[in-house]
């Protein structure tokens, strides 16, 4: 019980500093001066980003309380564009019972670069670091350089693939050895569109085998959207499924998850 409430107070104490830090450093940017008329700036979109919080309690014959929180920040020149993205969630049942059980304790985040070599073609490369504890993750690094193409680029929608090759190492329970090190294939794809100015919708789909085990491979979906609340607050709905083919001794290959959350968004 100690335990439980400590991992609760930790994550309803981080998640509400970076909503507060957030909003503190927006309310603090003075008004946007208007651009000066011979500007030939190679920034096509200043840092901006945004923070989402979910929160669902349930009590009764069973209890459930569940948080998950996500953060995301960006930066596009002519040529180059960087990613950084955070997402965790932490779920329990009957946190007041002896037989309460912790279904979600997990954290993942992402560092993404891209380089455009003309309007289509661009090289990427991306780091990601996993911890899952139901699903016996202690870690996991993945990093992925990529050569990718966007076979649409308009203003309201964007397709894109990647393709190159991912070393991944990680650290996971009941397997026997503990540590996993090995280069895999990479390919992923992911397709955006904005309905208008308040509401959008996205897909992704990473597929990454083993080089020499094609039979041991992990697969990433997720599909998402989002609409403008006011011009700042968002309501964001999301489904994963993370799909390990052989997963850590006592896990299942299968994970399933679905949030809602509020999002704020910040930046230019």
């Amino acid at each position: 019980m100690k335990d439980y409430r400590l991992s609760v107070c930790a994550c309803c104490a981080v998640s509400v500093f970076a909503v507060l830090t957030v909003a503190a450093l927006a309310d603090d940017v003075p008004p946007a001066a208007p651009p000066a008329a011979a500007a030939d700036s190679d920034v096509v979109k200043d840092w901006n980003g945004n923070v989402a919080l979910g929160l669902s309690l349930a009590s009764g014959n069973s209890s459930t309380f569940q948080i998950n929180s996500a953060t995301a920040l960006d930066k596009q020149w002519k040529k180059d564009e960087w990613h950084f993205g955070t997402h965790g969630a932490y779920a329990v049942t009957n946190p007041d019972r002896e037989d309460s059980d912790v279904t979600a304790n997990n954290l993942r985040g992402n560092i993404g670069y891209r380089r455009l070599f003309n309007e289509r073609l661009y090289g990427s490369a991306g780091f990601e670091a996993v911890h899952d504890d139901v699903a016996n993750i202690t870690y996991r690094f993945i990093t992925s350089p990529a050569m990718g193409y966007y076979f649409i680029k308009e203003p309201a929608t964007q397709l894109r693939g990647e393709a190159g090759p991912s070393w991944i190492y990680e650290r996971v329970s009941g397997s026997d050895p503990g540590h996993h090190n090995y280069i895999a294939a990479r390919f992923a794809e992911r397709l955006e569109h904005d309905f208008n100015k308040n509401a959008k919708i996205w897909q992704s789909l990473e597929y990454l085998p083993q080089i020499d085990a094609w039979g041991n491979y992990l697969l990433n979906v997720e599909v998402g959207v989002e609409a403008a609340m006011t011009g700042t607050i968002s309501l964001r709905a999301v489904a994963r499924d993370q799909y390990n083919s052989q997963p850590p001794a006592g896990s299942k290959s299968n994970d399933i998850t679905v949030i809602a959350a509020l999002v704020y968004k910040f930046g230019k």
